[in-house]
């Protein structure tokens, strides 16, 4: 179960690298979230997007939703 955990944050971690361009703001929560201390702003693609430098043991911070929820009312 913690490597499957792992992979997911690893996963996670090299999608707000990624992504930062686009959606800084919901990325830099994701990465507060993730426990990672760097900031996100100083990764460099593509010498951050490999796989496995997310430190093992690393304790993520308490989970947040990235985005409001959309009510069907609302649509």
């Amino acid at each position: 179960m913690k490597t499957v955990i792992y992979n997911l944050c690893e996963g996670l971690r090299l999608l707000a690298i990624v992504t930062y361009p686009i959606m800084p703001v919901a990325m830099e929560k994701l990465w507060i979230q993730l426990g990672i201390k760097e900031k996100i702003s100083s990764c460099k693609i593509p010498e951050d997007l490999k796989w496995g430098l997310l430190k093992p043991g690393t304790k993520i911070c308490k989970i947040y939703p990235l985005f409001p929820r959309i009510e069907k009312q609302k649509l």
